[in-house]
């Protein structure tokens, strides 16, 4: 049986943030910009462009408050996961139309 990784071997203390009353671009920029600072990643405007334009696609709001934005990086090669809050909620656009 195949095991998978548990995720606090990936959510780093310093990748968890608490947002304001925020819209959803501006909270996916400022998780970004947070991953960005704490991994090291100099491509940060590469980052917000992938998610972005992932998002474009479809929205990564998955319901029950909860979204998942994502992309992937040939510059990558493991996985950097990031957590945002947002006490009020977000309109993330999510399927079950209630805000995240």
């Amino acid at each position: 049986m195949q095991e998978f990784p548990e995720i606090n071997q990936f959510l780093k203390p310093d990748c968890v943030i608490d947002l304001g009353i925020v819209s959803k671009e501006e909270a996916l920029m400022t998780l970004v910009e947070t991953l960005c600072k704490s991994q090291k990643i100099e491509n940060c405007h590469l980052v917000k462009q992938a998610i972005i334009a992932r998002e474009s696609l479809m929205s990564t709001g998955i319901g029950f408050g909860i979204a998942i934005p994502h992309a992937r990086f040939d510059f990558l090669d493991h996985f950097i996961v990031g957590m945002a809050r947002c006490k009020n909620g977000i309109n993330y656009e999510s399927m079950d139309k209630k805000t995240n």
